[in-house]
């Protein structure tokens, strides 16, 4: 395992093997050091009654900790707000991976522990910043989750069918460290003069490349698509 990598490391390297019967030496491997990536994407959407949006992510290079919220009842100076939004974490199998209803009371992980809780979401937000912060007691949604690599979407929605306005969060929690966040997406309605706009920060020195798309046509089987994005 190689920690505290810089870019000063970055180069081709061979490894040696040694014990009492003498050494031997690989083949030459690259090492490269990626010092800026994803740490979050967030975006205000309007939930449909008894719809939902939804929000895609794709890990790279083993386990991470994600923090991923839902921010109602909590926003301040938001018109028709979502009062008891509702969280599911589901993986690329569409089988559900976590859920939480009330951030405050313990989130469920499927296959595991739940290792979320309302001290270490408190704590989670505090090391990242997130804004606003949680109100105790509130009927916002959160999840704390260690995910392995691979591709998930969290699938907001509120209690009962409701509609309402949230900030839907996808959070980087171990802030930018190898494994990576390397694609987060945002799926949401378009609906009259209201824009979907998603903001989302990025973290290292290094300049880097973001492609930024928008897909509407290319969603053929969904009803109400876009048919003419910008």
């Amino acid at each position: 395992t190689i920690t505290n990598a810089t870019q000063g490391n970055a180069g081709t390297y061979r490894v040696i093997v040694t014990n009492l019967g003498g050494s031997v030496i690989s083949g030459s491997t690259t090492l490269a050091v990626i010092e800026r990536s994803l740490l979050n994407l967030l975006s205000r959407v309007t939930v449909p009654d008894r719809g939902s949006v939804g929000s895609s992510f794709t890990l790279e290079g083993g386990s991470k900790n994600i923090l991923i919220r839902a921010v109602g009842p909590s926003s301040t100076g938001v018109t028709g707000v979502l009062t008891d939004p509702r969280l599911a974490l589901i993986n690329a199998s569409f089988l559900p991976a976590a859920a939480n209803d009330d951030w405050g009371t313990p989130q469920t992980v499927a296959g595991g522990p739940a290792p979320g809780n309302a001290s270490a979401i408190s704590a989670a937000i505090a090391s990242v910043a997130a804004a606003p912060g949680f109100t105790a007691g509130s009927k916002d949604a959160a999840l704390l989750v260690t995910l392995t690599a691979g591709t998930y979407t969290a699938v907001l929605d509120g209690v009962g069918g409701a509609g309402g306005v949230a900030q839907l969060e996808i959070v980087d929690a171990d802030t930018g460290i190898w494994p990576r966040v390397a694609m987060l997406t945002m799926r949401g309605p378009v609906t009259g003069a209201k824009h979907l706009i998603v903001g989302f920060n990025l973290g290292g020195p290094v300049a880097r490349d973001y492609l930024i798309s928008v897909m509407g046509p290319t969603f053929g089987y969904s009803p109400g698509v876009l048919v003419d994005p910008v």
